[in-house]
């Protein structure tokens, strides 16, 4: 089970532009947006605890959207001498002590998401301490357009905190994955989904969209981090991707709208569940990377096609005629 945990830090490490398979037809020059990390946590655990009503007013004034529910002295001393807090902000630290290469990352990022989407005006980023928030890592609220990440939720998948998790779900308590997936949710709005009657192949299209536009957004192109795959898993869909959409076509999975076949293939899993020998050795929803290759040979196919519209196409059928999809 360890294998399946096996850190991406190395990658992490890896220079921004050195891992950059970059698309030489985008010109970022032009774009004046920049994205960067606002360090909530860092100034409220760094805040004086012998002075809490002056601090609530000088944070508020300085991070008014922390501050919408309220300015209770009480609540935030209570916050700011949690000693569950005080140790995920002191192992945070020591995870990202430097965000200057994450900020590089991210802003060479939403530098091609503006590209792309030149209207959406300039996101801000906060990262603060969750208190190990596991269903909400990152919230993004477009009508702000403000993107708060939990940098509590991505110190590693083998540290404490994540104990309670199964190995699958710790899996993505990546650092490497911070940025990937603050790009993820900035983008999820631009990406039209078929929620009425959807089929398998819908679901399958709707997140092989998703894993796209990360493709196109960020700037290190290894599939692992955007697939947020092992190697090991990686390596299995591509060697098996003839045999897995066989078996898709061959059992009439695909316009099927059952919950129980989303379930094996496009939703949160340790493995997808093919009820064969082999179904130890593949990754969770392995129907999302199968919709990400109908999506590429689609986009390869119809070159006229831009990325927004790719969002906001939900006739799958079409998608998958005109990809001319045969791995």
């Amino acid at each position: 089970m360890n294998k399946l945990i096996k850190p991406l830090f190395l990658i992490l490490a890896l220079s921004v532009f050195a891992s950059c398979k970059e698309d030489t037809s985008i010109d970022l020059s032009q774009i004046s947006k920049e994205a960067r990390f606002i360090r909530f946590d860092s100034a409220f655990f760094n805040s004086d605890t012998s002075n809490i009503t002056g601090e609530i007013e000088r944070l508020s004034a300085l991070y008014p959207e922390f501050y919408v529910a309220g300015k209770n002295p009480v609540f935030w001393k209570s916050q700011r001498n949690s000693e569950q807090q005080l140790e995920l902000f002191a192992s945070a630290n020591k995870v990202f002590n430097d965000f200057s290469s994450i900020n590089e990352n991210l802003n060479f990022s939403m530098k091609h998401f503006y590209y792309y989407f030149p209207e959406v005006p300039e996101t801000k980023f906060y990262s603060y301490i969750s208190n190990l928030d596991f269903e909400y890592p990152i919230l993004y609220t477009p009508e702000q357009n403000i993107c708060f990440a939990g940098i509590d939720l991505y110190l590693g998948p083998n540290k404490p905190f994540y104990q309670s998790l199964p190995a699958y779900q710790a899996y993505f308590r990546q650092p490497a994955f911070l940025v990937r997936d603050c790009i993820d949710a900035v983008c999820k709005p631009h990406i039209a989904r078929k929620v009425d009657a959807a089929t398998l192949l819908d679901d399958m299209i709707y997140y092989g969209k998703q894993l796209y536009f990360l493709e196109k957004m960020l700037p290190q192109k290894e599939e692992t981090i955007i697939a947020q795959y092992t190697p090991e898993h990686l390596d299995f869909c591509k060697k098996n991707e003839r045999t897995i959409w066989a078996y898709f076509v061959e059992n009439k999975h695909l316009f099927d709208t059952s919950q129980d076949l989303k379930r094996r293939f496009t939703e949160l899993a340790p493995f997808s569940k093919f009820r064969m020998q082999f179904d130890a050795e593949t990754p969770g929803m392995i129907g999302r990377w199968v919709g990400w290759q109908i999506v590429r040979t689609y986009m390869a196919e119809n070159e006229s096609v831009t990325l927004q519209q790719l969002g906001q196409e939900t006739d799958s059928r079409k998608i998958l005629k005109l990809s001319g999809y045969r791995p």
